[in-house]
């Protein structure tokens, strides 16, 4: 406490050599904390006095901070994005990946035009090769007609706003300089210049890969829905044999152009003409895509002693239930995981919980194509930490709103853009986790993440495109404790599975043993006083009276309830709820459930209660 407050000093010492040199534009609220908060390590009077000094003195202050990188959009500008390639390269991997890269982590407003949904939608899904090839004059003329409804939608969309700029993606073939001629020309009169067209070519030369592609993802199309796989495949297989009688890919001959190749999956990539941050931006991330097909496995970190008093933040360590998780995990990983895929990556943030959590997973070291190899070697990432709670770090919700009820509600109306004082918003955390982000596209292995709530949040909503489909739904996506999500992402989205692998104690009342008397019931469960009372009061109708410590039980609390009138409609819920599992590991654990079941059903017979 001595060092903090010494801490505290020294920044206010700071906040008045700036304040003496005159430094303006700096307006510094006074937190309406109170004393005992105060003697508790936070915000000092000093540092009150210092705050409302500065604002006094600056009388017309920046109301909005200016923007992160999370938030800036293109700082304005047009960007269209020209897929160029033949089909089954991974053109409308790329496309997606990048919609959703741009929108989630830098704000910008970004809208993919696919010509083969245009043309699904034209003409129907079900066409043959046939329609694809260039000496079919009706095809020719049907693609064409597919082209331009496309890239009107596009202009009109770009042409739209200015709020942060946009960000348009042609996903097509593009396969000739003579199309791409016509993009150009027919674009340049909106945009500022030519280098805001960036033409993004996705070439393989593995047949291998491309067979896997076709098998992954072609054969889900509405074009093949009715084919057997094989003659879908040989068909597909058609039509991109009539694209290469005329493919054209970039070279020395496109150098007047922006442009960026890349090979097999990242494998070899050329730039031409890439300038400014955002253009940057995009080379960085679609060098780190490929489509080999990968898990991942996000999993937030057992309960700690934080989630036990409900307190955000901290740096706690696990509760006896947070190391039952972490042992179910590391035997679950052993069994589904490493046994076909020992080249698979574990990450974890540098807090405690996180590291602990990971504790019992193997970590053995093999020979793998003769090179020695640690298995499910931890990686600690600072991006990974909680979201930081600024000046209410190791507090709960309930102390904020009594200390700082206008915190409390601003936090509450923008959940995403509010920052904790001296702490981060979500936006910030955005900003952090790009690195992430990156990071995570370029791995070919399977990756476990054990992380917190707010961050899995983040790499969920950007991870399933089709079901969170805005940023500002992220904060409010449940990340239950003790369950494991299984992702696997496809060229079209994400499928995830939910996997919980220890019953959580956290929300529930699951009994460890029951005693009774004249309309008393003896409650012990694995519950914060605070969290036990609110599931009597509000759903059982009961009043709690006394709460104590259990001796030998550790976190177990037990309570002494009264009884009110139970309603005939409650009857049936509470006889199916309150028997819910007894942690085996205790003694007498079945006796007690009976003995619980047979309590409430003469407790809803008698109105007096049931005699022991």
């Amino acid at each position: 406490a001595e060092e903090l407050k010494k801490e505290l000093g020294g920044w206010s010492s700071r906040a008045k050599r700036l304040e003496a040199c005159s430094v303006k534009g700096c307006k510094l609220r006074a937190l309406n904390m109170s004393t005992e908060r105060e003697e508790m390590g936070g915000t000092t009077l000093s540092q009150k006095k210092t705050f409302m000094e500065s604002s006094s003195q600056n009388p017309k202050p920046q109301e909005v901070l200016p923007p992160g990188d999370a938030d800036h959009g293109t700082q304005g500008d047009k960007l269209v994005i020209a897929m160029v390639g033949l089909p089954a390269r991974g053109k409308t991997y790329i496309a997606n990946k990048l919609q959703r890269y741009l929108s989630f982590f830098h704000g910008a407003p970004t809208q993919v035009f696919n010509v083969g949904n245009y043309r699904r939608k034209m003409f129907g899904s079900c066409v043959e090769h046939d329609f694809f090839d260039h000496s079919n004059p009706e095809g020719v003329k049907a693609r064409r007609e597919c082209s331009h409804a496309a890239l009107e939608d596009l202009k009109k969309f770009i042409s739209s706003g200015m709020e942060k700029g946009r960000v348009a993606i042609f996903d097509a073939t593009n396969n000739t300089r003579t199309r791409r001629q016509w993009l150009i020309d027919e674009l340049s009169p909106i945009l500022q210049s030519k280098s805001h067209i960036i033409f993004v070519e996705s070439v393989c030369e593995d047949e291998n890969m491309v067979e896997n592609n076709i098998r992954a993802t072609k054969l889900s199309m509405p074009d093949y829905q009715s084919m057997e796989p094989d003659v879908a495949v040989a068909d597909f297989k058609k039509r991109i044999a009539h694209y290469m009688q005329h493919y054209e890919p970039l070279s020395d001959q496109d150098k007047e152009y922006s442009w960026i190749k890349t090979v097999n999956g990242g494998q070899q990539v050329v730039l031409n003409k890439i300038f400014g941050y955002l253009p940057g931006r995009i080379a960085s991330f679609v060098m780190n895509l490929h489509t080999s097909p990968k898990m991942i496995y996000l999993t937030r970190h057992g309960q700690s002693e934080y989630n036990l008093t409900q307190k955000i933040g901290g740096d706690s360590s696990l509760t006896a239930h947070g190391e039952e998780y972490a042992t179910a995990l590391a035997a679950w990983v052993h069994k589904n995981i490493l046994v076909d895929n020992p080249r698979a990556r574990l990450w974890t943030s540098t807090l405690k919980r996180t590291i602990e959590t990971g504790k019992h997973i193997r970590h053995d070291e093999i020979m793998l194509d003769g090179q020695p190899w640690i298995v499910m070697r931890p990686r600690e990432w600072h991006a990974l930490d909680e979201i930081h709670a600024g000046i209410f770090d190791g507090m709960t919700y309930a102390e904020i709103e009594a200390a700082d009820p206008e915190e409390f509600a601003m936090r509450k109306k923008d959940k995403l853009g509010y920052r904790y004082p001296r702490g981060e918003s979500y936006l910030d955390v955005f900003q952090r986790l790009d690195t992430i982000i990156h990071e995570l596209e370029r791995q070919r292995d399977h990756v476990l993440i054990i992380a917190h709530q707010g961050i899995l949040r983040i790499l969920l909503g950007y991870l399933m495109w089709n079901e969170v489909k805005d940023r500002e739904e992220c904060p409010h996506i449940s990340i239950p404790l003790n369950t494991i999500k299984c992702l696997k992402p496809h060229a079209y989205g994400c499928t995830c599975d939910s996997l919980c692998l220890v019953r959580s104690w956290g929300k529930k009342l699951c009994l460890l043993c029951i005693g009774s008397s004249r309309r008393k019931l003896v409650l012990m469960a694995r519950q914060s006083p605070a969290l036990l009372t609110r599931h009597l009061t509000s759903r059982l109708r009961c009043s709690v009276l006394t709460f104590r410590r259990c001796p030998g039980h550790g976190v177990a609390l037990q309570g002494f309830v009264s009884l009110r009138a139970l309603s005939i409609m409650t009857v049936p819920w509470v006889s199916l709820y309150l028997p819910l599992p007894i942690d085996p590991r205790q003694p007498h654990g079945r006796r007690a459930s009976v003995h619980c079941r047979r309590s409430f059903k003469v407790l809803c017979k008698q109105s007096a209660g049931p005699s022991k």
